[in-house]
């Protein structure tokens, strides 16, 4: 099965395009520079001159079997509607989340022989297509854990009101307060908060590298996911919970599995959280399961492509 990837929104074209060639397909991402240097195999212009550039390259295109589309599709995107007319090609569309619940990525779906979703919240925009779970390479579970005078709880943040944290460090003075807080800047940008009490420690973390959050996360003892409107979890949370760290964020239960370990926050389950490390490694464990059960790539992958009858 050849399958084209278009876009690489949060790296989620890339390694889901891993996976699949892991199991004998062949499967390329085309994609715009991304700041977080998301991978791709063919970069791709963007703006007016993305529909001419593609037309240009609609014969190379039809020789793959699925061109899975992630991002949904806007309304100047006007090669879809062509190529499917021209080709009839089995055509995935894909959304991750803004380009839905801003309507802008809500257009040419005449195209879509199959809609994929990641974020379960689109699911009232989509209700007849299906949960795709964030691929993730499940990691070797840690030989060792690190010892922390204080445990220590970690927040990664790209955009504080999405991700609530002001609501965050708000939580932690509630229950641990008085905090001391200092600060660590970063020479491309971003910065780490810490805000350090008797018992607990929490980082804040704004736009730091990709490739330091998983370091960071190694050293956590709790991850903060987010306390975000919709109801949902993010990569990092699937990231911590590859690592077997408890993950905190007010899911919606009725959009996850039962099993879903994620933990609701409340100062009562800090406070718990952070004087029970056997709780801990408990509720880690519970995550990393879920992971391998859930949103490792092999299993994701596969699912793509039942799904879509491949």
């Amino acid at each position: 099965m050849r399958i084209c990837h278009i876009k690489n929104v949060a790296g989620y074209a890339s390694r889901l395009a891993q996976a699949q060639r892991a199991l004998g397909h062949e499967a390329i991402v085309l994609a715009h520079e991304h700041p977080f240097g998301f991978p791709y195999d063919v970069l791709m212009p963007s703006g007016l001159k993305w529909n001419l550039w593609m037309l240009k390259r609609w014969k190379w295109l039809r020789e793959f079997d699925v061109l899975h589309i992630h991002g949904g599709i806007w309304p100047g995107q006007v090669f879809y509607p062509l190529f499917k007319d021209l080709t009839g090609m089995r055509t995935i569309v894909h959304f991750h989340g803004g380009e839905t619940r801003t309507g802008k990525g809500l257009h040419w779906l005449r195209v879509a022989d199959n809609v994929f979703y990641t974020p379960p919240d689109l699911q009232a925009w989509h209700p007849k297509g299906t949960w795709m779970p964030q691929p993730i390479d499940v990691p070797p579970e840690p030989a060792e854990w690190f010892e922390h005078e204080r445990p220590m709880f970690v927040h990664f943040t790209t955009n504080e009101q999405n991700k609530g944290t002001t609501r965050v460090i708000d939580m932690f003075f509630t229950a641990f307060g008085p905090l001391q807080h200092s600060y660590l800047d970063f020479p491309t940008g971003g910065r780490k908060d810490f805000y350090i009490g008797k018992d607990v420690e929490l980082w804040v973390l704004r736009g730091i590298p990709y490739d330091h959050v998983e370091s960071v996360i190694r050293r956590a003892d709790v991850v903060f996911d987010q306390i975000a409107p919709y109801g949902i979890y993010g990569y990092v949370a699937v990231e911590a919970m590859a690592l077997g760290k408890p993950v905190l964020s007010p899911i919606n239960r009725e959009l996850y599995p039962t099993a879903c370990p994620v933990i609701y926050p409340h100062v009562t389950k800090l406070m718990e959280l952070a004087h029970d490390e056997s709780g801990r490694r408990h509720y880690g464990a519970l995550g990393r399961a879920y992971v391998e059960r859930v949103h490792a790539a092999p299993v994701v992958a596969q699912k793509a492509l039942d799904i879509a009858n491949l």
